[in-house]
């Protein structure tokens, strides 16, 4: 990744495949089942990477398997780069149009009444409503508001050679072997089994 990001962590050895099947080492920066303060502020993906891409590794980078949200903020950062234009822009013309995904939004300003709201519980309590991340912290990690029929019509596209070709989408769907190998049972954004 050092070509887009030379100055992270370890930019030259960590392959845009290490990010995808999140054995960068890099650390998540989100937490497991909550928003955290911190993240109710929006920020910008560039300050996000070098606040947590920047510092001390996990692990040696190939050696373990540990989700990081982190590693695919880096990679929407990429293909921004080289694409030169806005991730969700990238995803609209290049994915949501083609694939005629008309009721999927990227990162949606405010919030309609078609959307979900999540929810979460505190201990025991009953589920209230929760505050959603301020911009920037989800993006390219999953910034996506979709139906189950878009859901349904992506997993058809997939599968059906119109995003991916043959060859990319058996990398995608294999579970990525450590360096010493062991599997990960996680292939490129999906959990394999």
């Amino acid at each position: 990744i050092a070509r887009w990001f030379p100055n992270i962590t370890r930019a030259a050895d960590i392959t845009l495949y290490d990010l995808m099947n999140h054995v960068s080492g890099y650390p998540d920066y989100y937490p497991l089942d909550f928003v955290d303060l911190r993240m109710r502020e929006a920020i910008e993906p560039d300050a996000l990477i070098r606040r947590y891409a920047c510092g001390p590794l996990d692990f040696e980078p190939g050696t373990r398997w540990s989700y990081s949200n982190t590693g695919y903020v880096v990679l929407g950062r990429v293909v921004e780069k080289v694409s030169g234009m806005p991730f969700g822009r990238f995803l609209e013309q290049r994915i949501l149009r083609p694939l005629g995904l008309e009721h999927t939004v990227y990162e949606p300003e405010g919030h309609d009444d078609g959307m979900a709201e999540g929810q979460t519980s505190f201990a025991l309590g009953p589920p209230e409503p929760c505050t959603p991340e301020g911009r920037g912290w989800i993006g390219a990690a999953g910034a996506i508001w979709s139906t189950a029929g878009d859901l349904a019509r992506w997993d058809l596209a997939l599968m059906g050679g119109k995003v991916l070709s043959p060859a990319a989408l058996i990398v995608m769907t294999a579970a990525r072997t450590c360096k010493d190998g062991r599997e990960t049972g996680y292939g490129c954004g999906l959990s394999i089994g």
